[in-house]
């Protein structure tokens, strides 16, 4: 299983280790990301018609160190995606590497046990449908 203990925009923190048990949606976006910024209020649509089940959905900011401005655009996008999941901050993009996070937006399903039931990067027309049947097929597997 792959780490992913990182702080949340905002306050709090989230620990992948900690959701064991559920099916978790990893998506990993920067705010200069014009196909990621498309992708979070889909991943927000996501979140609330899996809200009754065991679903956990995880936004990674990457590679936007703190710097003047850098809070006040991940506010816009997350006012823009009206999201409510969180955003977890992986400033020197270490995760993402370890992930193996080649381009943005990649997103991965985990499955309950922990590990990665399939992955996807960029976001086409048919994003949240695909990761609608994907994330049914993980939450219906052993």
């Amino acid at each position: 299983a792959l780490p992913l203990a990182l702080p949340v925009f905002g306050g709090g923190s989230v620990d992948l280790a900690a959701l064991r048990g559920r099916v978790v949606v990893v998506d990993f976006w920067a705010t200069w990301c014009g196909p990621c910024r498309r992708a979070l209020p889909q991943l927000q649509t996501l979140a609330e018609e899996m809200a009754r089940e065991p679903v956990t959905i995880v936004t990674v900011n990457t590679k936007e160190p703190p710097q003047p401005g850098r809070d006040a655009k991940i506010t816009a996008v997350i006012k823009d995606a009206s999201l409510t999941v969180p955003v977890a901050l992986d400033e020197d993009g270490a995760v993402a590497k370890a992930w193996g996070v080649s381009g943005i937006p990649a997103t991965f399903i985990v499955g309950k046990d922990g590990r990665i039931w399939s992955s996807h990067v960029g976001a086409g027309p048919d994003y949240l449908d695909r990761l609608r049947e994907e994330v049914l097929a993980a939450l219906a597997a052993p």
